[in-house]
């Protein structure tokens, strides 16, 4: 009949069920349309297919008690899944997530907002929240297809990072498999691909029948760029574009559907800390990868899509201001910067004097002359004058370099000037020989070339080594990162580093170091090593904020958000000393300047805008969007020849970044980035208390974690084993049927490596316990399945319990939707009904001392135990189910559940036992 409590015969894991209706099929046959509680959905059984229990208040009321075996496994599985679904505490990652990392992945998975850009500021963990989405869709899928698309200079670190933190295994196309052949992509489940080496055209027909990918994660998606060129309008989309239009349009990538079943968005994820770089239009053609059906380019108003829920459903963004821990503390220690001057010998003023003599002579016969010719003449002025501010050493091989140009006649921009500037050299002709930009130019070089090559002391270095001395001094053995812009200033840095510190260790990444090589020298850098010198190209990507916490800027950019990318390399999550920036500037360095100017001016302009609370990603923000507007090669021609800019121009560029900036600030709040309370979420469960619960699943299957000891019978700390249930069927292949878990992530970092014996000749080792490991899935599922008899019991707890005797109702909420990998009730709310008192919600804490309670004792109850669930007991249940189910769409919150799960008379020591 309909409100009869069953179980599925064959199937425990749904759950208890309410039938709801009761209905003949088109053969006459009786179905039951039952509610099960770990289903979204009505499910239809047959009648013999069910077996009709009592409720937990009719076995209450008859005195049938369960065992509390089962009470305490419930209630301890139960409190755990609810912290974990709420903060992903106790994920299998070998990294606790952040607020805001576990805000994204809930607003994804549990929102099922597949098709959807990852926009948190830089330095928040977005290859983090990549893996949780990964291993949350890997958790019950474990055939699914996944690519991810990034530059090539980040492919081993998202290997390293999926592997060391979330025990995922991926193969980088190019490096693990060539992937020339179908056959070998269908044989690689978890694929990373370089994209310029997949948006080559070659590898269309083969991604095609290589088949369908189940999700996709594109790293650095800022780089998909299509726009209206500026004159003739014509659309222009890079290869990169081109690339992922292919895998949308060609639906090689799964889809959401729809309600009907129709095809919503494909399962794709863009990562990019600036989503939008000034142009609306660009960044709408971005959202239109993720969500087609949301966003349409050529329909409409841009503006018009931009605006509204069709952007929160979209993007996720949460900004470095509003990033926490769990304690509501900001997650970043900032940076101080110190300025340097070096004061040059009269030697080295000289120098400076000649090669501007050689600059102005170059510009000035330029000037009047072709377009292009000039702006080629400014540019290698412009980067000559850079390098001279670098190093001496990096000067002269310039000028060595261009003499043997000019001697062969055959040198281009792009020879000349090196793969390192490539950024600066867009658009301009980088295939076409430089000729003299003077009649006399090899002889002015070759002067040049003798005052550098006369020159005794270097006063720049000289000023590095006293600061490297004095930080010796107050820190002795700290790590130094460097930074240069260029190859011959970073050769020449290693030489003078090994000198003054020999046998520390120097470190080399730069723009052609390959990502084996990168990765080797980030881990001894990580190690042994005590210095890292990187050149702009080489630090891309790379994060050392564990390792160190002081960076020496040899030479310095003139855009400042070059700089705030450095320091970022430092200055992000993971650091915990409060970052030390140093700045060697030389006289007459055109690029300081400019850089200084800019910051200065920002300043006076923050103060005329009434921008007085001007924060760090707003600053950020706006330093980009000023550069943007500056051509330096001309600006510096311009300063050369006695027209340096205004600062009302300098004013002028900041209030038009202003303007662009709050469009951009606007247009992204939209996007539904974590703004609560973090401590409202914090995790109050610890490793020990997930311990207990999962010995308390494996009691129902007559096994206990035990100690567990290493290769030399010595017992290891934190570490322990565990023969597999009979019934469990391992997804994956093990040499043995013995188990070794550890539950604490900090021991595990000390552990995992420890040698536990041999098995079949494979070594063992430990694993981390947590959700997304096939045992720990199992067992906190099997712990919830439904069995007559375990709806009512009576526990007996000490004096230490203040609430009192009363009736503990212990409901099953439903709200994760898509999100459940687990056929097991997302939350508890346990509900406390004290004796003549109002009822409340027990806190984890106190659910835990319930569950510790002596195991076999029992204190029933004086009184007659309640026919219902009172009003404001449920209440309070459905508050609490509101609370979670708050973010979710109007079809999501359909399927959110509430039942009974169990009703407990706690009856305490020194109280009153009563009924209500």
């Amino acid at each position: 009949q309909p409100n009869t409590r069953v179980i599925h015969r064959a199937h425990p894991e749904y759950g208890f069920g309410v039938v709801r209706y009761v209905e003949e099929d088109a053969l006459g046959d009786t179905r039951l349309q039952v509610a099960f509680d770990h289903l979204d959905q009505l499910h239809g059984v047959r009648p013999e297919e069910v077996q009709v229990v009592a409720g937990p208040l009719e076995d209450a009321m008859a005195g049938r008690w369960g065992p509390l075996a089962a009470f305490r496994r419930k209630l301890a599985a139960g409190m755990v899944l609810t912290e974990h679904n709420l903060t992903g505490c106790f994920l299998r990652s070998a990294v606790q997530p952040l607020p805001h990392q576990v805000h994204v992945v809930d607003r994804v998975v549990s929102g099922n907002r597949f098709g959807h850009v990852l926009a948190d500021d830089v330095g928040l963990g977005k290859t983090i929240e990549a893996g949780l989405i990964i291993s949350t869709v890997l958790r019950h899928e474990t055939a699914q297809r996944i690519l991810i698309v990034c530059p090539a200079g980040l492919a081993l670190q998202w290997q390293d990072e999926l592997e060391d933190h979330f025990n995922l295994h991926f193969s980088i196309l190019g490096v693990n498999f060539d992937g020339r052949q179908a056959a070998s992509w269908r044989s690689q489940p978890a694929v990373i691909a370089p994209i310029d080496r997949l948006k080559r055209k070659e590898y269309r027909d083969l991604l095609r029948q290589a088949g369908v990918f189940d999700l996709v994660v594109c790293d650095e998606a800022h780089r998909l760029t299509a726009r209206r060129n500026a004159l003739s309008q014509d659309l222009e989309k890079t290869a990169n574009y081109q690339l992922f239009e292919f895998l949308v349009g060609g639906r090689l990538i799964r889809h959401v559907e729809n309600p009907d079943r129709t095809p919503r968005s494909p399962r794709l994820l863009l990562l990019t800390g600036t989503p939008h770089q000034g142009d609306d239009d660009r960044f709408l053609r971005l959202l239109h990868l993720a969500r087609p059906d949301l966003f349409r380019p050529d329909e409409g108003s841009v503006e018009e899509q931009l605006r509204g829920e069709a952007l929160r459903e979209t993007l996720t963004r949460t900004p470095k201001s509003r990033a926490v821990d769990w304690d509501g503390r900001r997650l970043f220690q900032g940076h101080d910067t110190t300025t340097l001057e070096v004061r040059w010998s009269p030697a080295e003023s000289e120098v400076s004097g000649e090669l501007t003599r050689y600059i102005l002579q170059s510009l000035n016969n330029t000037r009047g002359g072709e377009r292009s010719f000039a702006l080629v003449a400014a540019l290698v002025m412009h980067t000559f004058h850079k390098i001279a501010a670098s190093s001496w050493r990096a000067l002269a091989a310039a000028l060595e370099k261009r003499a043997a140009g000019l001697e062969s006649r055959q040198q281009t921009l792009r020879e000349l000037l090196g793969f390192e500037d490539e950024e600066e050299l867009e658009g301009r002709e980088l295939h076409k020989p430089v000729v003299p930009f003077f009649e006399d130019e090899q002889d002015a070089i070759r002067r040049l070339l003798g005052r550098i090559r006369a020159l005794s002391r270097d006063s720049k270095w000289e000023a590095c080594a006293e600061l490297l001395r004095q930080i010796d001094t107050r820190e002795p053995g700290s790590k130094v990162l460097f930074f240069t812009q260029y190859r011959a200033t970073q050769d020449y840095l290693c030489e003078n580093l090994e000198t003054l510190f020999p046998g520390q260790g120097v470190e080399v990444i730069h723009g052609d170091t390959s990502p084996e090589e990168r990765r080797e020298a980030r881990r001894r850098f990580e190690g042994a090593s005590r210095f890292l010198v990187s050149t702009e190209a080489g630090g891309e990507g790379i994060n050392l904020q564990r390792a160190c916490h002081i960076m020496v800027n040899y030479d310095l950019p003139w855009n400042p958000m070059r700089l705030q990318q450095r320091i970022g390399r430092l200055d992000r999550y993971g650091q915990s000393r409060r970052v030390q920036v140093f700045n060697l500037r030389v006289p007459e360095s055109w690029d300081a300047r400019i850089s200084q100017r800019i910051l200065e001016r920002v300043a006076v302009v923050q103060r005329a805008m009434n921008l007085a609370g001007l924060d760090e990603d707003y600053r950020e923000m706006l330093l980009g969007e000023v550069a943007e507007r500056m051509d330096p090669a001309t600006l510096f021609r311009q300063a050369m020849e006695g027209r340096d800019v205004t600062d009302t121009t300098v004013d002028e560029w900041i209030r038009e970044a202003a303007h662009s900036v709050d469009r951009m600030r606007q247009l992204l709040e939209g996007g539904g980035g974590f703004r609560g309370d973090a401590t409202r979420l914090r995790p109050s469960l610890t490793p020990d208390d997930f311990r207990l619960a999962y010995d308390l699943a494996l009691q129902r299957h007559g096994l206990r974690l035990q100690a567990t000891r290493n290769s030399a019978n010595q017992f290891v700390p934190g570490v322990y084993q565990f023969r597999l249930p009979d019934a469990f069927r391992d997804p994956i292949f093990r040499p043995e049927r013995t188990c070794r878990v550890v539950f604490d992530r900090e021991l595990f970092q000390q552990v995992r490596d420890e040698d536990l014996g041999r098995v079949r000749g494979q070594p063992i080792r430990p694993i981390l316990a947590g959700f997304g490991e096939p045992v720990t899935d199992w067992l906190f599922q099997n712990a919830f399945e439904a069995a007559a008899n375990e709806g009512a019991f009576a526990v007996e707890v000490g004096e230490e319990w203040e609430h009192g005797a009363g009736w503990l109702f212990v409901f099953a909420l439903r709200w994760l939707g898509a999100g459940r990998r687990l056929l097991a009730p997302d939350s508890l709310a346990p509900v406390f009904a004290p004796a003549g008192r109002e009822p409340f919600v027990l806190s984890a804490g106190d659910c835990l001392r319930l569950v510790r309670a002596p195991a076999d004792e029992q204190s029933l109850p004086a009184g007659p135990a309640p026919t219902q669930v009172p009003p404001e007991v449920l209440a309070l249940a459905r508050e609490r189910l509101r609370t979670h189910a708050a973010p979710l769409d109007a079809s999501q919150r359909a399927s959110v559940g509430l039942s009974l799960l169990m009703v407990a008379w706690v009856g305490a020591t020194g109280w009153a036992s009563a009924s209500l």
